[in-house]
């Protein structure tokens, strides 16, 4: 575990989601040099949002599953889906049909899923 000047993080499991320490600055950049090189792939030109796919963190043995979203050209990104929780969080998303405006402000804000999108801003 890594200490830090102003306090200590705890690991700790909640729905799923394994969290341990704060990621350092180089495990920063790599993330961020991971979502360029993701972003000029530009997977969402070749697969839909129901072309899922599943990750496993080398760490910790916990099952991601994964998303592309923007096919349509509207949003770009990725979402993944950590765990159990995360699996019948998708499950729930892509099976409910429900139309009522309760249903689909359960379908935006009660993923459970790391969302990485790309955007284009004009200033």
């Amino acid at each position: 575990m890594k200490t830090h000047k102003q306090d200590t993080l705890q690991p700790f499991s909640k729905e799923g989601m394994i969290i341990s320490d704060a990621p350092s600055l180089g495990e920063w950049k790599a993330l961020y040099d991971a979502a360029i090189e993701f972003r000029n792939l530009a997977p969402w030109q070749w697969m839909y949002d129901d072309a899922l796919f599943a990750i496993e963190d080398p760490d910790t043995g916990q099952i991601g599953y994964c998303s592309v979203m923007g096919a349509l050209g509207e949003f770009h990104g990725l979402a993944v889906f950590p765990g159990e929780a995360g699996w019948r969080s998708l499950h729930r998303l892509m099976q409910d049909n429900e139309l009522s405006s309760a249903a689909e402000e359960e379908r935006v804000y009660g993923q459970f899923a790391l969302i990485a999108s790309f955007v284009c801003l004009i200033t």
